[in-house]
């Protein structure tokens, strides 16, 4: 290998580290607020591990789980279940949204998270 070669590789490797140092910074102070048909239900700290159930009385079940300072909807009865399948969440302003039971979870901490793709 030429010394070009070892120069690149290292470059490499601290581009590599800079990238990782937001994710090692996080620490979950944040907190959920979960909305059913547009009324707050709860707020629920994310350093708290919980499963919080929610069932709307004419058969949509919820099961949301926060564990590991990330909150995720473990289980729905709703058909595609597309809001199981947005995985898991925990920065300022992320949410996840079951349309047929009108549920709403939004994180809302301290974190600055700039600009999103959209707006940059």
């Amino acid at each position: 290998m030429k010394k070009r070669d070892i120069i690149l590789i290292f470059a490499l490797i601290l581009v590599s580290v800079a990238f990782l140092i937001p994710v090692w910074g996080k620490d979950g102070s944040g907190d959920a607020y979960i909305y059913v048909k547009g009324q707050l239900y709860g707020r629920y700290d994310l350093s708290e591990d919980k499963v919080i159930t929610i069932d709307d009385g004419k058969g949509l079940v919820n099961n949301i789980e926060i564990s590991g300072n990330e909150i995720f909807m473990r289980d729905a009865t709703c058909p595609g279940k597309i809001c199981v399948k947005s995985g898991r969440i925990s920065r300022n302003k992320e949410s996840i949204c079951c349309a047929p039971a009108g549920i709403l979870i939004v994180i809302r901490s301290d974190e600055d998270t700039g600009y999103d793709a959209i707006t940059q």
